[in-house]
């Protein structure tokens, strides 16, 4: 069967402070990715819902010339729970803090395996922005989803195109203030192994840019667990 979208949400504050929180129905089992971003350095972000589910939370995106950063967080197997509140928590007050979560539910009992590597890189110039390839090696329809996340520093821009692979993106969710997008985060679904693969987003005006992926595989087979793929790429604004 593989993986089925279920369902996204998102929030965004630009007031300071340290939480920002989301809202789903979990079943359980189901695959749940959360996009936290937030303007300011570097800080810590614990993940969590109240079914309850603590989440994993891979390594952040901090761009270097203008100080704003993003976290991907994932819980595998949730627990479940109708109406859960997911709270992301940074270790010190920020602002302009937005998040984004996409729901996906695997196959009841499936295995994961993939290979896993981590990179990343800064462009500068452009609207747009590519994360490093990465190989995946889901080998059958739905056994591979894809997901990539992006947020700009400030606002006034919106996401013109977001992609895997170079095609378009099956779904994304924004973190939307009035019309401006603050993060937004995408998927697709795989039928293919894929040697490499790249997430892409590009923006309605320059600006500096942090981007993420991270992938899922799954395979047949009682239990397991989802190890990420996650490959990191950073933008800056040319002055």
């Amino acid at each position: 069967m593989g993986f089925t979208f279920i369902a996204s949400d998102n929030a965004w504050t630009d007031d300071n402070g340290t939480t920002q929180t989301l809202n789903l129905d979990i079943a359980a089992g189901d695959l749940i990715v959360v996009l936290a971003r937030w303007e300011g350095s570097d800080t810590t972000v614990v993940i969590a819902d109240d079914a309850p589910n603590t989440y994993e939370t891979v390594a952040h995106v901090i761009n270097t010339e203008n100080a704003f950063g993003i976290c991907i967080g994932y819980k595998i197997n949730a627990g479940a729970k109708a109406g859960a509140t997911i709270t992301a928590t940074l270790g010190a007050s920020k602002g302009w803090r937005g998040a984004v979560v996409l729901q996906f539910r695997p196959t009841v009992g499936a295995n994961v395996s993939l290979d896993a590597s981590e990179k990343s890189a800064e462009n500068t110039g452009e609207t747009t922005i590519a994360s490093q390839a990465f190989a995946t090696t889901g080998d059958d329809t739905n056994l591979e989803v894809v997901v990539g996340a992006v947020a700009p520093y400030g606002n006034g821009r919106t996401f013109t195109d977001l992609n895997v692979d170079g095609e378009d993106a099956t779904g994304a969710a924004y973190s939307v203030r009035s019309a401006d997008h603050l993060a937004a985060m995408w998927y697709k679904i795989l039928s293919a192994a894929d040697a490499s693969c790249t997430v892409d987003a590009e923006i309605s005006s320059e600006t500096e840019l942090d981007i993420d992926a991270i992938a899922f595989k799954e395979a047949p087979g009682g239990g397991g667990s989802i190890m990420p793929l996650l490959m990191s790429a950073r933008r800056r604004r040319v002055a």
